[in-house]
């Protein structure tokens, strides 16, 4: 298995499939763009037992080859590895839907959240050739073209049982309309996160060179909690009690949270950031390798 190529310094493909108004985005470069390979090479070396690793060691061929059994392995081999450039993208659309009492336990309220991800492709002929085997394997089938591009999937299969390609990336979601969804804003149809100006701000605060991060437009989540539990008070007196005191915590939570994880010389950093239309605030954590012990 061999490693991925070596990603430009903040070559990050970005959200173009993704709705202006998403609730989250994440991006991981598992290919390691710039410096990251080597810090995060120098951050394991840190490690008893991890003494001797190299940056060549974190190819994600030469990590699968350790941690899978050897037909998997030689899946990834021979299916995955000739096309996939080491980014992968993920969108969640739109803020989970609310199933149970908001006013209780609003985070265990949310139901199943609608999930895009994207591969990146490093070899469309590649993928050419071998996306017919992996569309079998999933069983899946053509429900024909949208925007241009051929959607399939599989009926019965849980997850990310939809999948179309095209020649920068292979899409994966939840379902056939939350991918034809993504593909509408891939074709320019609907506005993208990556047109975005707000978005723009906050990707220019964002290290280029990292493994990888995440932005949360948490108020569409206080605005939707905040709606149910509207609704709730009008016919529970118990939501009805607690209901000034939610409104209020909602009131002050960020408009977004931002994040990103940095591999620096001896260390990983983890940068968050949270912002409201009042103030802004960063907190920055390290994880020093020495101090694991």
């Amino acid at each position: 298995a061999g490693a991925l190529p070596v990603a430009a310094a903040g070559d990050h493909a970005g959200p173009d499939f993704v709705p202006a108004d998403a609730f989250a985005y994440f991006d991981l470069d598992l290919a390691l763009a710039g410096s990251q390979a080597d810090n995060l090479a120098a951050f394991l070396a840190g490690i008893p037992g991890m003494e001797g690793i190299s940056p060549a060691d974190l190819g994600l061929g030469s990590l699968l080859g350790g941690m899978m059994d050897g037909d998997a392995s030689d899946q990834w081999s021979s299916q995955i590895e000739p096309w996939f450039d080491g980014e992968i993208r993920m969108s969640i659309p739109e803020v989970p839907p609310m199933e149970a009492d908001v006013t209780a336990d609003p985070a265990a309220a949310a139901g199943d959240a609608k999930v895009v991800a994207a591969l990146g492709v490093k070899d469309a002929a590649s993928l050419g050739e071998i996306f017919p085997e992996l569309i079998d394997q999933m069983d899946a089938e053509s429900l024909g073209e949208h925007a241009g591009v051929e959607v399939f999937q599989n009926p019965d299969e849980g997850g990310l049982g939809a999948v179309a390609k095209t020649d920068t990336a292979v899409y994966l979601a939840s379902d056939a309309a939350t991918l034809e969804a993504a593909l509408d804003v891939l074709a320019g149809t609907v506005p993208s996160l990556a047109s975005d100006a707000e978005f723009a701000a906050i990707e220019a605060t964002l290290p280029a060179e990292r493994i990888g991060s995440f932005v949360l437009a948490t108020a569409g989540l206080a605005q939707q909690l905040r709606a149910q539990a509207e609704a709730q008070a009008q016919t529970d007196p118990t939501a009805a009690a607690v209901l000034p005191g939610l409104l209020a915590q909602l009131g002050n939570g960020p408009d977004h949270v931002t994040g990103a994880i940095v591999a620096e010389p001896g260390h990983l950093t983890a940068r968050i950031a949270f912002a409201t239309p009042a103030r802004s605030e960063e907190h920055t954590s390290e994880l020093q390798s020495r101090g694991l012990i």
